[in-house]
C-alpha cells in the first residue's frame, strides 16, 4: 500500500494525506480486486484530478505571499479577491460572491454556523457573508487546511479547517450546524452509480439548510446545455426535501431545507 501510495503521489497531489489516496486506491480495489498496479495507479489518479486536482490554479506559493499581505490589511477586499483568484472554483465563483450570500440567506436567514464541505480555499469568501458565524471547513488537501487555518487566526474567526475525507464512515462526525455549503462536490464525490451516497450524505448532514451547487460548465469548459441536475431533484423529492434554486453565471445552488 505505501508503495502504491508513494507513486500516486506526485507533485501535483503532494498535499494530500496517505489516508486519503489510501482511501480512493480501496476503493477502486473493493471494484477491481485483481487490478495491477498500474491500473490502480492510473485510475486513483483520475478520480483525484475529478475530485481535487481540476480545482486548482497552481498559484499556492502566491497565495501565501498574499496572506501575508493580508495581515497588515485585513479588511483589503482586493486581497481578499486575489487569494479567491489562485483556486479555479472560487475564481470562478468571483463576480457572484458579491451576492450570492445575500441572495442565499435571503431564503435561510443568517447563520450563526457554517459547515463547508470540500471547501478548498472557499472560506477566504468570509467578508462577503456580511455576517459572523463561527466556521467549520472540512478538507482533503493539507495545505489548504493550513492555510485555511491560518486565515481564520489572522481574521480572528471562530472557525477551524479540519483534514477529514467524506465518506459513510465521516459523515457521522460532521458537526450540527445552521447551514452545509456543498459547493461543487457531490459530482466528484459519487463513485457508484445510483446516487446512494448523495443521498446518504443529505440524510447524514444535522443542518437545516444544505446548499449544494454544481457547475453549469462541462469538463472541457463548455456551457451545458442543461445544466440543472434532474437527477438531484428526483432525489430531493424523493426523500421528501424541499429546495429552492439559485442561479449564477456558473453554477446553480440547490438551497435545501431538512
Amino acid at each position: 500500500m505505501n508503495s502504491l501510495i508513494n507513486k500516486i503521489k506526485s507533485k501535483k497531489y503532494a498535499s494530500l494525506g496517505d489516508e486519503i489516496i489510501e482511501q480512493e486506491i480501496n476503493n477502486f480495489l473493493g471494484k477491481k480486486p485483481k487490478a495491477k498496479d498500474k491500473e490502480i495507479i492510473k485510475e486513483v489518479k483520475t478520480r483525484l484530478h475529478k475530485i481535487y486536482g481540476s480545482f486548482q490554479v497552481n498559484k499556492k506559493k502566491k497565495r501565501d505571499t498574499l496572506l501575508e499581505e493580508l495581515k497588515e490589511n485585513q479588511n483589503s477586499i482586493e486581497l481578499h479577491r486575489k487569494i479567491l483568484e489562485t483556486n479555479l472554483s472560487t475564481k470562478e465563483r468571483l463576480k457572484a460572491y458579491n451576492t450570492l450570500y445575500y441572495r442565499i440567506f435571503q431564503i435561510t436567514g443568517q447563520p450563526k454556523s457554517i459547515l463547508d464541505v470540500g471547501s478548498g480555499i472557499n472560506p477566504i469568501s468570509y467578508p462577503f457573508l456580511e455576517c459572523t458565524p463561527s466556521y467549520t471547513s472540512i478538507e482533503i488537501d493539507k495545505e489548504d487546511v493550513e492555510f485555511v487555518n491560518e486565515y481564520f487566526k489572522i481574521k480572528n474567526i471562530k472557525g477551524e479547517a479540519i483534514l477529514k475525507a467524506i465518506n459513510k464512515d465521516t459523515i457521522k462526525d460532521l458537526p450540527k450546524t445552521d447551514i452545509t455549503f456543498l459547493f461543487k462536490i457531490i459530482d466528484p464525490l459519487e463513485v457508484r452509480k445510483g446516487h446512494k451516497f448523495s443521498e446518504m450524505l443529505l440524510k447524514g448532514l444535522k443542518s437545516k439548510y444544505i446548499v449544494a451547487s454544481f457547475s453549469t460548465k462541462t469538463i472541457s469548459n463548455k456551457m451545458m446545455k442543461y445544466p440543472r441536475r434532474g437527477w438531484f431533484e428526483k432525489l430531493l423529492t424523493r426523500i421528501n426535501l424541499k429546495f429552492k434554486i439559485v442561479k449564477t453565471q456558473n453554477e446553480f445552488y440547490y438551497i435545501i431545507e431538512k
